[in-house]
Order: C-alpha cells, then sequence, then structure tokens
C-alpha cells in the first residue's frame, strides 16, 4: 500500500524536520519545501493527503498558499493544517484551513494530527479543530 504524501512547508529547517519526522513516523511519505515559490511549483506535480503550513515564509504568505491549494480542483481532498505563532491572526485561515494549530507546539499534537487525517474511504469531513498549546 502506497503511503499519503505529507507536504511541509516551513522556511525553519530544524521545525521542518521535527514535523517530518514525526509524520514519517505516523506512516506519511514526507516532502519539505522551505519557500512559497518551491511550493507553488510542487503542488503542480503532486497531490499531497496533508499540508503543513507555516503561516509567514520569506517569499508568501500563509494566507496566499492555503487560497491557491483551495482553489485547486486537484486539491480538494487535501487537508491543510496552518502553523502560526500569532493566534490572534487566525480567523480567517480557520474558515479555510482544516485545523489551526498555535506555535510553540507539542509533538503529541501533530501525532494527533497526522491520526486524525490519515486518509481513509470516508466521506465526511472530520470536525474543525483549534488547537492550541497553552
Amino acid at each position: 500500500m502506497t503511503r499519503p504524501l505529507a507536504l511541509i512547508i516551513e522556511d525553519n529547517k530544524e521545525v521542518a524536520e521535527v514535523f517530518g519526522t514525526i509524520l514519517e513516523m505516523e506512516a506519511y511519505e514526507v516532502a519539505i519545501v522551505r519557500s512559497g515559490e518551491t511550493a507553488v511549483k510542487y503542488l503542480a506535480d503532486h497531490t499531497p493527503a496533508l499540508v503543513i503550513l507555516d503561516m509567514y515564509l520569506p517569499d508568501a504568505s500563509g494566507e496566499e498558499l492555503l487560497l491557491k491549494i483551495r482553489r485547486d480542483a486537484r486539491l480538494v481532498k487535501t487537508r491543510v493544517v496552518i502553523v502560526t505563532a500569532f493566534p490572534q491572526t487566525t480567523r480567517f485561515m480557520a474558515a479555510k484551513a482544516d485545523t489551526v494549530l498555535c506555535k510553540p507546539l507539542r509533538l503529541e499534537q501533530i501525532r494527533h494530527i497526522a491520526a486524525r487525517f490519515y486518509p481513509t474511504d470516508r466521506e465526511t469531513p472530520p470536525e474543525d479543530v483549534f488547537l492550541s498549546s497553552s
């Protein structure tokens, strides 16, 4: 059985590697990109089951990337998790993303997201959740 693809869009190398390690442990194939431009190019050729999206990248906003993902018919089933250190900026994102995680994160939060969004044959999308580490 093919493992589902998780795309991590995160400019902080260490944070991206931690996310990647956890997602690999949860049976995802992982790809990491560190800029918005690279993410757009990658998404043109790939259809991830899960995207972990940093809200603030050096060359793009998470909001712009999220809207591009949501407008792409190929990515209609892709789950998007926004990661931000600024929870006050998440109202719009929470309406478009599947989940918003607030930094600093706990490892259990990433494991929970990985399990919750693991692709199945289910048609009903999971309930929205706003997870904070506090």
